[in-house]
């Protein structure tokens, strides 16, 4: 397809865009369009002034990128500011789109957001980002909406147009008010990505970390927020007023809220109120819609610990997913922490942990900072089992937590689930029955300790990722590794069928992997959003906001990387 068609036709034969994170309201990150090959870095751009390095590790989480059905693409950039009094203000956000097909940039927005957790406190949350569309004179655009500071939104009514309209809205005052009153108002913060719904509506939490004015006493300490784009109304409901119990006080940060398939319900994943570093037990709530009224709720529990709650933290970036069945799942650390596994809880429609026989639903044994992908299974040809999907989880073994498990070997893998089945798999701490590996693929790059230098590998890179996408056409799914490569996986084979180097080794806080409408491939490594694929028109572009990648470290991190 040439990129040379007029922005008209072009859209209207592209596939549809990536809304928000995994995708779609239901956080499935499914693609349904025809992806390119990684074969070329067509472009990429630095995400971040500041890279947060623990040893090799980015303390840092970074936002999906979204895209537009007409191809452009919308990322969060956190920037250095320098005060009055000289010091260096790190917490500023803008909100830049590029073209897709060759990172020309196009519009920036410069936000006063402040996120929740930012280092040295704690590693940096995700910038709230999404695509909307929005109603206006001349129809149906779509739009883009970021956070802002005291919990308002910027809403630009037209993601693909340079000139268009950009409001703050307020979901709990006048934008008047607010102007008048920001200082008072500036505790209020989003602490969720956005969610769009594709009907114009958003939904997101917020906290409030500090004393506010009496006049908002209904805020409480947290809630959800649900928003129109278009005429700029909001409705909000505390945590307090959702009566779920447990102590619960927001909603989890970096937790997207999730709409149930036919857009009636929403899922959000609740915890106490948390400073930055703590956890604590987690619940799920499910609310109408409609009427923000708690239609259920339930305490998340730990499979392995009977009698005992799963844990939530605030250094997670999972967020719940609806399958096409209606159920639900979430990830969660475990009660007695251990080695980093978690779980990957799943629940029905009404938050039932058990099906109408009282059977428990199976349980993954990896799940606390990942959002479980759909992978239809009839897409993956050694299946045999009866399940109309299978899940898509990291399913990782971290020999560098050998303190507390000490027969943690680094076998770091990704892994396709049967949720309906547990007749094989065993977690291996507990022996607790979970959901049966389909089959997995063995990260293949050694690792090693970075506090040990010239000690021997403690396994494999682990796989980068908090969502990944599933390319059905292609029976394969896009996933990032920490040994700085993109690849992607194909179910027929259970091979890393293709890879790109994108930077040096890095630990890398947990990112999305994403396709656009015209097929190209986006991947975060090193704080740098790569746009990857096979286009042979359009030549490698960098931004000036990016370190470049050197010679030398290309070289070296090609060097590391086990043959294919």
């Amino acid at each position: 397809m040439s990129l040379n068609l007029p922005a008209i036709l072009l859209a209207s034969v592209l596939a549809p865009g990536w809304t928000s994170y995994g995708g779609n309201a239901q956080h499935t990150a499914e693609y349904l369009g025809s992806s390119q090959s990684l074969q070329q870095d067509i472009w990429h751009a630095g995400m971040d002034d500041d890279r947060n390095y623990y040893g090799t590790d980015v303390l840092a989480h970074y936002a999906s990128p979204v895209v537009t059905p007409r191809n452009t693409v919308v990322y969060a950039y956190r920037f250095n500011e320098i005060n009055p009094d000289g010091s260096t203000n790190y917490d500023n956000w803008h909100m830049i789109a590029r073209a897709g097909q060759n990172g020309n940039e196009q519009w920036t927005v410069k936000t006063d957001y402040s996120a929740p957790l930012v280092w040295p406190t704690d590693w940096t949350s995700v910038f709230p980002l999404a695509t909307v569309p929005v109603t206006g004179p001349s129809g149906i655009t779509t739009g883009a909406a970021c956070a802002a500071a005291g919990g308002t939104i910027l809403i630009k009514a037209d993601a693909d147009s340079p000139t268009s309209a950009l409001n703050r809205v307020a979901f709990y005052t006048t934008f008047a008010d607010y102007t008048a009153n920001a200082a008072a108002y500036a505790p209020i913060k989003v602490n969720t990505p956005i969610t769009s719904d594709g009907n114009g509506n958003i939904y997101f939490g917020y906290i409030v970390t500090a004393a506010v004015p009496s006049s908002l006493s209904a805020l409480g300490s947290g809630g959800l927020v649900i928003m129109n784009a278009s005429n700029h109304t909001s409705r909000f409901v505390s945590v307090q007023a959702m009566g779920v119990g447990g102590g619960m006080g927001q909603i989890q940060d970096n937790a997207a809220p999730a709409l149930s398939n036919d857009g009636t319900s929403v899922y959000i994943a609740l915890c106490p109120t948390l400073q930055p570093g703590w956890a604590g037990p987690g619940y799920m709530a499910k609310l109408d819609v409609a009427t923000l009224q708690t239609d259920a709720s339930v305490a998340m529990m730990d499979p392995g610990v009977p009698g005992y709650p799963a844990v939530l933290l605030n250094e997670s970036s999972a967020s719940p997913m609806v399958a096409p069945d209606g159920h639900v799942f979430m990830g969660a650390f475990r009660y007695n922490y251990g080695e980093s596994h978690g779980w990957m809880l799943q629940y029905d429609g009404n938050l039932s942990s058990t099906d109408a026989n009282g059977k428990t639903f199976p349980v993954g044994a990896f799940g606390w900072d990942d959002t479980a992908s759909i992978v239809p299974a009839n897409i993956v040809a050694n299946y045999t089992g009866s399940a109309p999907y299978l899940l898509l989880t990291k399913y990782n073994d971290y020999a560098d937590f050998n303190y507390e498990d000490s027969n943690a070997i680094g076998d770091n893998k990704v892994a396709l689930l049967d949720p309906t089945s547990n007749s094989t798999g065993v977690d291996r701490q507990t022996g607790v029955a979970v959901m049966n590996v389909v089959q997995a693929v063995l990260g293949i790059t050694p690792d090693y300790d970075f506090s040990s230098p010239g000690g021997p590998p403690i396994g494999v890179r682990e796989w980068c990722i908090n969502s990944a996408v599933v390319d059905i056409n292609k029976k394969s799914a896009i996933i990032n590794s920490e040994d700085g490569h993109v690849y992607r996986w194909d179910f027929a084979s259970n091979k890393l069928t293709e890879h790109k180097l994108l930077e040096p080794a890095t630990g890398e806080a947990y990112t999305s992997t994403v396709i656009g409408p015209d097929g190209t491939i986006y991947a975060i490594n090193n704080s740098v959003l790569f746009a990857i694929g096979n286009n042979p028109i359009v030549a490698s572009k960098r931004s000036s906001k990016v370190n470049d990648l050197t010679a030398e470290n290309l070289k070296v991190a090609e060097a590391a990387l086990l043959m294919l």
